[in-house]
């Protein structure tokens, strides 16, 4: 087999597990995006689903909201090219799983949402583990 068809063949393997990890992430950052303009604009929604007894607490609402979009901003730079922007990448996957753990810890009915932080970050973590190796492998030499 020659190098050529080799590369092509890995190359259409990059870009089936580039497709296939920007797919998730594009649909977890849409996700964090909607919860976090819910959070800065309509706190009280995500307020009664925490059964948070305080008005005062949407004040702190508002902030994890403008946080988690701020940290939705800087995964969309891994979005966008994840073979170039890896810090991103490898950083939003370790935020999610610290902010599922946190919710772990927080129990209630934050448990639900760190199980789900968690599993969000397996799964891209795993993906974009395979996206790298893939690559790693498809160059010559």
């Amino acid at each position: 087999m020659s190098d050529a068809l080799r590369i092509g063949w890995t190359e259409a393997d990059v870009a089936r597990r580039r497709g296939a990890y920007r797919l998730v992430l594009g649909a977890v950052l849409v996700l964090h995006a909607a919860i976090a303009l819910v959070a800065l604009f309509c706190p009280l929604v995500l307020v009664t689903q925490a059964v948070v007894p305080s008005h005062v607490v949407t004040d702190w609402v508002r902030i994890g909201g403008l946080l988690l979009l701020a940290l939705t901003l800087f995964y969309a730079a891994g979005w966008l090219d994840p073979l170039v922007s890896r810090g991103p990448n490898v950083i939003g996957v370790a935020a999610l799983a610290g902010a599922g753990v946190l919710l772990l810890v927080l129990g209630g009915r934050f448990l639900g949402y760190g199980l789900a932080e968690l599993l969000l970050a397996g799964l891209l973590g795993v993906l974009y583990w395979r996206l790298m190796r893939s690559k790693l492998m498809s160059l010559p030499g």
